[in-house]
This record gives C-alpha cells, sequence and structure tokens, in this order.
C-alpha cells in the first residue's frame, strides 16, 4: 500500500508539472518561431536570395567589360660578330584599357536575362512551397504535443479513478467486505494505468523534442500548448480548386519552368543570328634598350573596332541544341498538365478526407457525452454495491476510448484542414491573417 502511493504521489507531482509548469506555447507563436528560426527555412530563403542576385543583366551578358592590362617583357640576345659576342637587351612595358561589348547576338543575351528572371521567381516559389511543408509540419508536430498532452491527462484520470478504486477495495478488505480477487484486480487495474500513464508521459516528451527541432531550438525545452482546436469556415471545393491553381507554390514553380523552357527555346535559337561586337583600347607603351620597368616617354595608342560574326557550320551543333530546347519545351507542356490533374486529384482527396474527419469528429462527440453519462450512473451504481468491479471497469475503459478517440478525431481533422489549405495556397495567408 505504501509502494502504491508513493507511485501515486509521484505521478501526481509529475503530472502537474507537465500540465501547468511550463510556459505556454501558442500555435501562432511556434508558427513565428518557426519562420525565424528553422534552419531549413533558412537554407530556402539563402537559396533564394542567391537566385535573385543571379537574376542581373551583367549576367547575362548585356552589359561591357571593362579590363586592365599590363605586361613587361624582357628580351636578351646574343650576336656573333666579327669582333666577338655582342650581346643586345631589351624591355618592351605595356599597359592598356580595353573595352568590349557585344551589340548584337539574336538577342540571345537577352533571353539568357529573361531566363535568370524566371530562375529567380522560380527561387523563390521553391522556398515558398518549402516554406508551406515546414509550417505543416510545424502545425502537425504542435498539434501532436496537443493530442500527447489530452493523452497524459486521460491517462491521469483513468488512474486517479483506479486509485481511488483500490483504496475503497482495500479498506473493505480490512473489514471482511472484499475478497482477495477483488483486490488483485484492482491491483491489476491500477498497475495497468500507471503503466499507460507512464508511457504517455513519454510520448508527450518525445513530441515536445521533436516540435522544439522543427522551431530550431533548445530540444529539452519544456513546454505546454494549447489543446483547443479551432476550425475555420472552409470554402466550397470549386472555390479551392479555384485557388489551387492560381496560388498552389507547386503549380507556380511548373508554370515557371514551362517559361524557363520557351526562354532557353528562343536563347538556342539566336546562334543563328550574327553577331557584333565592339571593341576599344587606349593603352601606353615603351621599347627599352636595357632591362627596365619605367615608362618615362611612352607611345600612347588608341584602337577601336567593330567585328561581325556569322557561323556557317558547326556540326550541327546549332540545329541540336534548337531540336533539344524545343523537345524540352514540349516536355515542361506536358509536365505541367500532369501536375493540374495531379494537383486536382490530391485537393479531391484531401477535400473528402477534410469532409469525413469533421463527419467523425461530430460522431465522436456523441459517443464521448454518452459515455460520460454512462461512466456517471456505474460509478453511482458501483459506489452503492449495486455494480460488479468489472462493469465498472468496462465502463471506465470506454470512457477512456471515447475520450481517446474524441481527441485523435480532433486533431486528425485539424491536420485534413491543415493540408486543404496547403494545397490550395492559403495556408501562408491564412496563418498571417
Amino acid at each position: 500500500m505504501k509502494n502504491i502511493l508513493l507511485v501515486w504521489f509521484i505521478l501526481v507531482v509529475t503530472g502537474n508539472n507537465l500540465l501547468h509548469a511550463q510556459e505556454l506555447l501558442k500555435l501562432d507563436e511556434a508558427v513565428a518561431i518557426a519562420l525565424q528560426k528553422n534552419h531549413q527555412i533558412k537554407i530556402n530563403r539563402n537559396t533564394a536570395r542567391m537566385s535573385r542576385n543571379n537574376a542581373h543583366p551583367g549576367n547575362a551578358g548585356l552589359l561591357p567589360k571593362l579590363d586592365v592590362q599590363a605586361g613587361a617583357d624582357y628580351s636578351e640576345q646574343t650576336l656573333q660578330t666579327p669582333g666577338g659576342e655582342n650581346k643586345e637587351r631589351s624591355t618592351f612595358n605595356s599597359a592598356r584599357i580595353v573595352l568590349s561589348y557585344n551589340l548584337f547576338n539574336g538577342l540571345g543575351s537577352y533571353f539568357i536575362l529573361k531566363s535568370l528572371h524566371a530562375q529567380a521567381e522560380s527561387g523563390q516559389l521553391a522556398a515558398r512551397q518549402d516554406i508551406e511543408l515546414t509550417l505543416s509540419r510545424v502545425i502537425a508536430a504542435y498539434y501532436k504535443v496537443a493530442a500527447a498532452e489530452e493523452v497524459l491527462q486521460i491517462r491521469h484520470d483513468a488512474l486517479q479513478i483506479s486509485r481511488e478504486r483500490l483504496q475503497r477495495i482495500n479498506k473493505k478488505s480490512v473489514y471482511g467486505q472484499a475478497d482477495k480477487i477483488a483486490v488483485l484486480n484492482a491491483k491489476v487495474d491500477f498497475n495497468t494505468d500507471t503503466t499507460a500513464y507512464l508511457n504517455a508521459d513519454l510520448l508527450l516528451t518525445e513530441a515536445r523534442r521533436n516540435l522544439n527541432l522543427l522551431l530550431g531550438r533548445d530540444v529539452n525545452l519544456d513546454f505546454t500548448v494549447d489543446t483547443q482546436v479551432p476550425f475555420i469556415t472552409m470554402p466550397s471545393r470549386e472555390e479551392l480548386k479555384q485557388s489551387a491553381f492560381h496560388h498552389n507554390a507547386s503549380l507556380l514553380l511548373t508554370r515557371n519552368q514551362l517559361k524557363q523552357a520557351k526562354y532557353a527555346l528562343r536563347q538556342a535559337q539566336s546562334v543563328y543570328s550574327p553577331r557584333l561586337d565592339l571593341s576599344s583600347a587606349y593603352g601606353y607603351s615603351q621599347n627599352t634598350a636595357d632591362l627596365s620597368l619605367a615608362m618615362d616617354n611612352p607611345n600612347r595608342s588608341l584602337s577601336a573596332g567593330l567585328s561581325l560574326t556569322f557561323n556557317l557550320f558547326n556540326g550541327f551543333q546549332n540545329r541540336i541544341q534548337s531540336q533539344n530546347a524545343r523537345i524540352g519545351l514540349k516536355n515542361q507542356q506536358i509536365f505541367l498538365e500532369k501536375a493540374k490533374l495531379n494537383l486536382e486529384k490530391d485537393l479531391d482527396n484531401a477535400y473528402t478526407a477534410y469532409r469525413n474527419q469533421r463527419y467523425i469528429l461530430e460522431l465522436e462527440q456523441t459517443n464521448l457525452d454518452a459515455a460520460e453519462l454512462n461512466f456517471k450512473r456505474s460509478q453511482e451504481l458501483y459506489n452503492l454495491g449495486h455494480l460488479t468491479a468489472t462493469d465498472f471497469r468496462a465502463a471506465q475503459l470506454n470512457l477512456i476510448q471515447a475520450r481517446y478517440r474524441l481527441s485523435q478525431a480532433k486533431f486528425q481533422a485539424k491536420s485534413a484542414e491543415t493540408e486543404l489549405l496547403r494545397l490550395s495556397g492559403k495556408l501562408l495567408s491564412k496563418r498571417s491573417e
């Protein structure tokens, strides 16, 4: 009996600490922390920033190139003369500024720039897609903690009922009003509920660590969450489809890749046009009859010129590149049609799952009301001695299962809602509201 009371005291103390002592973390706060500290989100934002940096006219060859060139050439010659060997030494020093600029290349550089801008947009969309997936995981992990807290509370309440029952049986046993079998059954039920409580405590600890990891903070940081689950007014299926076709990150990314394929084709076709380049140079040079780096009396030079290049034949390389670019464009068009069908299928599945989960939630709430009423009446009859311990335990287990199923249905419905919002492209907008 002393051991039972000791175990109960430890469980009560730890249970109160787990559920009440920690700081309350709300869902919006968890999302804000994830947006700021989640490691994958940080990487995605840096990758998107790199894509934006690449979208520059200079990276597409649309800006002139200016170089400074300098050199010193020393030469020494040994000449055989009738008077013997004669060595001649000379140094040629030069320095100049060279300007080069492509005036026309069939608009190839222009389409390279357009492609770079499309890649920057693609980087933003890819980052947004990963952020939405990460936020979905954060929300799922948050409500997994909430579910674990509710299960722990359910197990805590069940354990308290079993303890009270065990104490009652022990008192009756002292006065000869309960047999040994009843005492043993009560002990078995108490131990079973104790084990279930400890397992629930372990699952809660693991769920908290998983959420802390997603939030990019100390995994052992203690906290509690809000177990209330608010549901939004969900738009109709058709409205969600229209939103998905306009705002879904994955579909927008596929459309962007189609745009890049069009630019790649135009760029490949630009090689059939002539190339016109401008070059200009201004510099100094001096030839000295010995080893010297000085330029005290240099010669000045200025040059400028235009060069026109037109490829007549290069082993069909241009033709092959153009053909492959055209095939790549067709592939992207096929990918886009496939992406639309997949999105419509995923959205229909998510919408059906959401509706089913909401209906299940209503059923489980009704079941819980019935289970609570049944347990209350069973407890009254048991205390009066009009109900067996076996029937009372059955009512208790029914109540535990009803509370557990309601908790799971509630969080599964919220998970289905989150997935529906993500697919329709509304997840980030809903989080900012």
